[in-house]
């Protein structure tokens, strides 16, 4: 059992630090407009994030038939309890979005290095910035940070309660630590979503799908909002 647990925690720290090196890369096409905007450059941002989300899908396939993980398959019709759990993780997740924008002034961009930029190109662009951080961006975290996440965390053995409970709460702190910022407002907010979506993520079958729509209602959301 000891021999067991240990294992389970050094695939835990190992999915922790390849998530955290990864996750940058959700949102890093979005820089190729801030540095210039042209018909050019959003040819460039669109096929590179049409790309990522494929690679990023095909990574996590690779590792689900690797660590023998048990998964929805993306064309499976989707079952009355994954609607239900679809719906209300997206109404909790709108409830957090109207929190975080009545505590924080810039709940979009407040934890990005270069808000002006983003701001400038959100009022040039407003489709463009929700097509990248309302869906590319959301779709590309979900498949890095719980997909690939999960499905190395609790390989084989390890797809147990007590350790499905443990992944969860691990993975919702990264979820926040990484998206948080050194604002504990963010942090909290980003925590708690992260927690949301992990639960989502095992009570809905390990659905990536239910994962993705949930985090776009989210995003676009809370860009709504604020």
């Amino acid at each position: 059992m000891v021999h067991q647990n240990v294992k389970f925690i050094s695939r835990l720290l190992l999915a922790s630090l390849l998530a955290a090196i990864v996750m940058g890369l959700s949102t890093a096409p979005i820089d190729i407009l801030t540095l210039k905007y042209n018909w050019i450059t959003v040819a460039i941002f669109l096929v590179v994030y049409l790309f990522a989300i494929y690679l990023f899908y095909r990574i996590y396939l690779e590792s689900v038939t690797n660590n023998h993980f048990k998964i929805t398959k993306i064309a499976a019709k989707p079952s009355a309890r994954q609607l239900v759990i679809t719906v209300l993780a997206m109404v909790v997740m709108l409830i957090l979005a109207a929190v975080q924008v009545k505590f924080v002034s810039d709940a979009v961009y407040s934890i990005a290095e270069n808000v002006a930029d983003l701001q400038a190109l959100s009022q040039r662009s407003p489709i463009l910035m929700a097509l990248a951080l309302g869906v590319f961006a959301p779709i590309c975290e979900e498949l890095i940070i719980r997909g690939n996440f999960f499905s190395y965390a609790l390989a084989e053995r390890f797809d147990q309660p007590r350790y499905q409970l443990v992944t969860v709460i691990v993975n919702g702190v990264l979820f926040g630590l990484l998206r948080g910022g050194f604002s504990w407002v963010q942090l909290s907010y980003y925590t708690v979503m992260g927690l949301v979506l992990a639960a989502t993520y095992i009570l809905s079958g390990r659905d990536i799908r239910v994962n993705s729509v949930v985090h776009v209602t989210a995003n676009l959301g809370l860009m709504l909002m604020a």
